[in-house]
């Protein structure tokens, strides 16, 4: 009766050596965060008890509408260890080891806080945000995040941009001419090659499109009284409206109006290259010609600038330093001055 093949031997070494290669490979596949936990560089909070969390944001603790923001986390043990998140000092648990929920703001597995752009949905709002680790009912931290106005804003609109041109066909390569005879009785030599202009020129590149015009923005500046003096700027172009609170203590917002970019021309083909003479027992032929490149497209014009034109209310006036209007061309070039007119405004929502 056959016996079963013998199983080659492996040596104890290499065997282990292969078990090591495996399991870096799936760490590798579980990504760089697990071997980095692996490694001791990281840490989870997985079975670890607490006493305490406290968490904190960077800066003065606020976040403007439209920011983002990482929170900064410190949970103390029993013991007495403070256990630091990433980017906390030199702390080494990962963010993804809470849980968050969050109000008014959105927080991310990664701790990243982001307000919406739009200043309606958290005006007069105080956003918060609740930390539990995960797997853990207790401790749980409560931290209210302030809003900020006395940041540089932005407003930017612009026209289309132009589409480039598409790029010329090249050429097809001339055909090898016919082999020539090797008889040694009557040897003749090979056929001319064809011109690559045979196989066709390389076509032109396509123009490209012009820029758009930048739009017209009609901007609405008032001041509005309340707990601290905010001013309230809205902002319409092309028939929508974007709305921003400045706080004129340290706060800035530069509009701009431009024209879109020129789309640019398409790349000419390049003309086919000429065929190759035959080889013959008395030489070989004349190699083709190769045939034209396409001529490239030519750039698109750069739209005009927009035009900008703003209203302040008298009471905002005194704060008009604040305000950067900006219109250019699609290639940078100033447009027209803005138009400023102080008349009364109220607020503009």
């Amino acid at each position: 009766m056959p016996g079963h093949p013998a199983q080659p031997h492996v040596p104890r070494r290499r065997g282990a050596a292969l078990v090591c290669l495996l399991a870096f490979a799936t760490l590798a596949l579980g990504g760089c965060e697990s071997i980095m936990v692996m490694t001791g560089a990281r840490m989870r909070l997985d079975g670890v008890p607490l006493q305490a969390i406290a968490a904190s944001m960077p800066g003065n603790g606020g976040i403007a509408p439209g920011g983002k923001a990482t929170l900064s986390i410190v949970a103390t043990t029993p013991d007495g260890r403070t256990l630091a998140t990433v980017g906390t000092g030199d702390g080494k648990v990962l963010l993804d080891s809470y849980r968050f929920d969050a109000r008014v703001v959105k927080v991310n597995a990664d701790g990243v806080v982001t307000l919406p752009a739009d200043p309606h949905l958290s005006e007069s709002l105080t956003p918060h945000v609740r930390i539990t680790a995960i797997g853990q009912a207790t401790p749980v931290a409560d931290l209210d995040i302030p809003v900020r106005y006395d940041v540089a804003f932005a407003g930017s609109y612009r026209g289309t941009d132009g589409f480039n041109g598409s790029d010329g066909f090249d050429g097809m390569a001339g055909s090898m001419s016919s082999m020539g005879s090797f008889d040694p009785n009557n040897p003749s030599a090979g056929g001319d090659g064809g011109d690559g202009g045979d196989g066709t020129n390389g076509t032109n590149g396509g123009d490209g499109d012009n820029g758009g015009s930048g739009p017209a923005v009609h901007v609405a500046i008032a001041l509005v009284a309340g707990a601290r003096q905010l001013l309230h700027v809205r902002a319409n172009a092309s028939g929508k409206d974007q709305d921003f609170i400045v706080d004129p203590d340290g706060g800035s917002l530069t509009i701009t109006a431009s024209g879109g970019y020129g789309g640019q021309g398409g790349r000419g083909g390049r003309g086919g290259a000429g065929g190759a003479g035959g080889s013959g027992g008395s030489g070989t032929g004349n190699p083709g010609r190769p045939g034209s490149d396409g001529r490239s497209g030519q750039d698109g014009f750069p739209g005009t600038a927009g035009t900008i034109t703003v209203t302040i209310d008298p009471a905002a006036a005194p704060y008009l330093d604040r305000f950067r209007f900006k219109n250019v061309d699609g290639s940078g070039r100033p447009g027209p001055a803005p138009v400023i007119t102080t008349a009364p405004v109220a607020s503009p929502w």
